[in-house]
């Protein structure tokens, strides 16, 4: 999953271990992204030099031992994103369209396979709903255990979304690494506010519209692989468009010319963003051109998206590396979508007249 931001805070005074949802954090303070986007926070307790907790070793990667994994559910397109992060609201924000019954205040459930037994205890929230799965999985790093925790708790929601017909979701998911009392939260930030220019000369035509909606899709988009799909599918566009002037360019006797700017660029911070962990995925593109980026891309983007093989290699939505996948495309399909869309309405004689950005 993608890594944004490590926060490191001093713990000033001793706790005792409580329940993630009961955990009595303070506000952080951190910018907006760009665009909404799920965010990573690390927050490592530090000691002073004379308590005994400061001799155990913490790392924001973590290290080998027990996790304690939270999932806070949601449903979908409702308050997916926040404008702030506050963990106090955040923990008691679950909710989902499943009911407990009344006579239970949590719910275990045990899943097997063929190494061991996982206890997943469910919790409701004042509605009734059930609102948090947590569990406790035995990893060597963070990551590690995340991927574990993911890989059990989102094929027990698949499952229950068919038998139950509900749509459910995850807003986002907090892990503890037992030991060093270290956290890691993932939750999913609105992006920032943009101002209206009423000064601009925009054109509309119906060619274009099918792309500005895909890319509207694109951001509006919780789900990293349907996100993924509208930037390509806006790409797609473009390219079918631009044949389509080619060949009446061509037919003129006239010659055409690619555009000169197709390609990633040189430096990570000419990628378009702000921050450096957003960036990182770019590295293995840096320079490259449009068109070899996306056919290193081919089987995640035609293969394994929009095709559906339960033989076969297909990426599978409650799959903790194959939601990682499309995230770290994700930002570079979205860079290049942004310049080709961009270069073809500046092509356009009734779009060039307007800056396009």
């Amino acid at each position: 999953m993608k890594h944004r931001r490590e926060k490191r805070h001093p713990q000033k005074h001793p706790r005792k271990r409580t329940p993630p949802q009961k955990v009595n954090h303070d506000q952080v303070q951190m910018p907006r992204p760009e665009t909404n986007e799920r965010e990573q926070i690390t927050i490592v307790p530090e000691f002073a030099p004379n308590d005994p907790r400061a001799l155990i070793p913490r790392s924001p990667e973590g290290g080998q031992g027990i996790y304690i994994v939270t999932f806070f559910l949601s449903i979908p397109g409702k308050e997916h994103f926040r404008d702030e992060v506050d963990f106090n609201k955040f923990v008691q924000a679950g909710n989902s369209l499943l009911l407990v019954p009344q006579e239970a205040a949590k719910v275990n459930v045990t899943i097997f396979n063929d190494q061991e037994a996982v206890v997943v205890t469910l919790s409701k929230n004042t509605h009734g709903a059930l609102s948090t799965a947590q569990l406790r999985v035995q990893a060597s790093k963070f990551v590690e255990a995340e991927t574990n925790a993911f890989n059990i708790v989102m094929p027990l929601l698949s499952r229950w979304s068919y038998l139950y017909d509900v749509a459910l979701d995850i807003a986002g998911y907090q892990v503890i690494e037992e030991q060093t009392d270290t956290q890691k939260w993932t939750l999913s930030l609105l992006g920032k506010e943009k101002v209206l220019n009423f000064n601009r000369t925009d054109v509309s035509k119906p060619m274009y519209r099918i792309l500005f909606s895909a890319y509207r899709e694109a951001l509006n988009a919780t789900n990293p692989f349907y996100q993924l799909l509208c930037f390509y599918k806006v790409i797609e566009g473009v390219r079918k468009l631009r044949n389509i002037r080619k060949e009446a360019i061509l037919r003129a006797g006239n010659e055409y010319r690619e555009p000169s700017d197709e390609r990633i660029p040189d430096k990570e911070s000419d990628c378009g963003s702000p921050d450096s962990l957003v960036l990182d995925h770019f590295k293995p593109y840096l320079g490259k051109k449009f068109t070899w980026v996306l056919d290193q891309m081919r089987d995640l983007l035609r293969n394994a998206i929009a095709h559906l093989d339960p033989e076969g290699d297909t990426l599978v939505a409650d799959t903790f590396e194959d939601i990682a996948k499309c995230e770290q495309a994700t930002p570079v399909l979205k860079y290049i979508s942004r310049v080709m869309l961009r270069n073809e309405l500046q092509a356009d004689p009734d779009y060039s007249k307007a800056p396009i950005s």
